[in-house]
């Protein structure tokens, strides 16, 4: 219900508005006071409120303001009760973290980053050389794809943006400069697109790195899109308040050509907190801060705290498709070979191993098989999210406090706040190291007792396989295809990724000739007569001629029984687990399908199709940022 002042205000306004309690829409008078004024538990919009002279639109329907009240039983129809969401819910989220060696702090990093959830990670000081692989470093659980530039004659140093996988990024490499700085592309929703760069100052003083820095922003700049730029700049005496070195700086011209640097490319610095002790370091630059809902600072990893910046940009998501997962443990065998004998015997009733033709028949296996691996093997849907399992309940806890406790030292900076913090600074590291400990310890249950009975039949082994697992996941990179150069051109997008390939492919492969065997016969024999050379009336062959080709259902048998059931499927979505465990009543059925196919000559569409991948020679065996680009060094497999 609405008070009197609220009825008396708006019969003092123009417009259409409409009673939550009757439905009915009321028509007022000509605007007098402002909209502010009011206070409401209704939902009366301001785009409600309207010249009587122009219609209003509420709820899809035209209404004229007019003079006279509308009758009662004029209603319109209610809004929905949920509202579609805000776009601006899915906006990106960047960290920038100065690592200081990210070896010596993967523990660290994974915990806050879990509990950070960014977006787009800004690293710097990652101290990485080429020996490192990514996977060994960034874990692949935390869903990120890495674009990194480690130094590589010195050390310390190295830069990374980290990207979360559901985002469409590719690396810019045309923007990489002969200083530390690295850049990924990000297409936008309904925007131009927007180029990330993480940067790293190894020294306050350092005209090289300043001015590699500025071509890489110049051209940048000359591709018209957002820009953002994170990371360790190392300008401590700079006073970002009034945008000028400090009294006490000693290279005041080094400085003022930064400033200078951002004035020119129309980059605005967002943070204002410092992040190593009263200086501002780590710096966030953008070249439309009107997209900045808000910087903050969180605890780092190193001497530096990290900042995080929330925006209200939306990225073109490539969502992460859930994947059926068959639980094979729990499968229904029996059913599926009574399915399967029903198949046969309604084939053999119905005479369609006679009638149907290749591609029919198959099609009906097929189909039939789907039918049943749905029916009698129960699945389940992969989760999308993407969690450390080592990471409990405690340690998030833990986390928390740990954060408030830094916001309350921030606050008040006094001692008391400083101790607790540090205190609980401390006791997180350590906490997290051991529950990492705990979880590899775990995983090849080391420290489980066997039961009695496994000891008395000796039966008990440690689970290794998993340990192993992570081992080799931890050795290999899957970075995707890099860029690709054709023609002395290079390929960064996934579509002139995509086509050089083929291209590549289709060089490779023999095209197919449309001139049949038979037809080739007839030339050479024209061929023969016409050069006066002897036609022989019969051929005759030295080896004996080959029997007829049997295909039984025994042997047919044996062959599924020797297909490993660990195996992925092919492009006929059929595993081999399955196979395997139906080979007898699948081998009749088989057996009356491959003698009609080769009879008639005829293969399914479906056997027909691969799955070609590019592979690198074995004799290039290295890592992806060290291969050329030269599409002559991938074969197809």
């Amino acid at each position: 219900m609405m008070s009197d002042s609220v009825y008396d205000g708006l019969d003092s306004r123009a417009g259409v508005w409409k009673c939550l309690q009757c439905d009915n829409m009321n028509i007022t008078s000509p605007l007098k006071a402002s909209l502010d004024s009011f206070e409401t538990p209704n939902n009366l919009n301001i785009s409600d409120i309207t010249s009587p002279k122009n219609p209003q639109v509420i709820n899809g329907n035209n209404i004229h303001s007019t003079t006279s009240t509308p009758k009662s039983d004029r209603q319109l129809p209610t809004q929905p009760k949920h509202a579609p969401k805000n776009k601006i819910k899915q906006s990106l989220k960047v960290l920038i973290v100065n690592c200081r060696s990210i070896v010596d702090k993967k523990l660290e990093f994974e915990n806050m980053v879990n509990s950070v959830r960014p977006h787009i990670i800004l690293g710097t000081e990652s101290w990485l050389k080429p020996k490192h692989y990514t996977n060994e470093i960034f874990n692949p659980v935390l869903g990120y794809t890495i674009f990194r530039r480690d130094r590589q004659k010195q050390n310390g140093g190295g830069v990374f943006i980290a990207v979360r996988n559901c985002i469409v990024a590719q690396e810019a490499t045309h923007l990489h400069t002969d200083c530390e700085n690295v850049w990924v592309k990000i297409e936008i929703q309904g925007s131009k697109p927007l180029l990330v760069g993480s940067y790293y100052n190894p020294k306050e003083f350092d005209p090289h790195s300043l001015e590699e820095l500025k071509k890489s922003l110049s051209m940048a700049a000359k591709s018209k899109a957002n820009v953002w730029v994170g990371g360790d700049f190392n300008m401590p005496k700079l006073d970002w308040s009034n945008l000028a070195p400090t009294p006490d700086c000693k290279n005041k011209s080094h400085y003022r050509e930064f400033i200078e640097i951002l004035n020119d490319n129309n980059l605005t610095q967002v943070g204002q907190d410092p992040t190593r002790e009263n200086h501002i370091l780590d710096l966030f630059l953008t070249n439309n801060p009107t997209i900045v809902n808000r910087a903050s600072i969180t605890p780092g990893i190193s001497d530096h705290e990290a900042v995080l910046i929330d925006t209200h940009t939306s990225a073109r998501i490539k969502p992460q498709k859930p994947r059926k997962i068959h639980l094979f443990k729990r499968a229904d065998w029996y059913g599926l070979k009574s399915h399967i004998q029903d198949l046969h015997a309604h084939l053999t009733r119905s005479n369609k191993y006679e009638s149907d033709t290749v591609g029919e028949l198959w099609q009906s296996i097929s189909k039939s098989m789907e039918e049943g691996v749905k029916a009698f093997i129960p699945s389940e849907m992969s989760s999308s999210k993407n969690k450390l399992l080592w990471i409990k309940v405690s340690l998030k806890r833990l986390n928390r406090k740990w954060d408030k406790a830094y916001k309350r030292y921030i606050k008040d900076n006094t001692k008391t706040h400083k101790e607790h913090y540090l205190a609980l600074k401390h006791l997180c590291r350590k906490e997290t190291k051991q529950a990492y400990q705990e979880y590899l310890e775990d995983i090849p249950n080391i420290n489980s007792t066997p039961t009695e009975h496994e000891h008395q039949h000796q039966q008990y082994k440690p689970n290794t396989k998993k340990l192993y697992s992570l081992l080799k996941h931890a050795k290999q990179d899957s970075t995707g295809i890099d860029s690709l150069e054709k023609n002395n051109k290079l390929h960064t997008s996934d579509e002139d990724k995509a086509t050089a390939l083929n291209e590549q492919f289709q060089s490779v492969f023999t095209p197919k000739t449309p001139v049949s065997l038979k037809f080739l016969a007839e030339i050479k024999v024209q061929e023969n007569a016409d050069t006066g050379k002897e036609i022989p009336n019969e051929t005759f062959s030295p080896h004996d001629p080959m029997p007829d080709i049997d295909i039984s259902a025994n042997g047919i048998e044996k062959l599924l029984n020797k297909l490993d059931p660990h195996k992925a499927s092919g492009p006929d979505q059929m595993k081999p687990i399955v196979l395997k465990n139906i080979s007898k009543e699948l081998s009749p059925i088989f057996s009356k399908l491959f003698k009609k196919s080769l009879q008639t000559s005829i293969l399914p569409e479906t056997w027909k199709m691969a799955n070609v991948a590019p592979v690198y020679k074995k004799r290039l065996k290295v890592r992806s940022s060290q291969l050329p680009h030269n599409l002559s060094y991938l074969y197809p497999v």
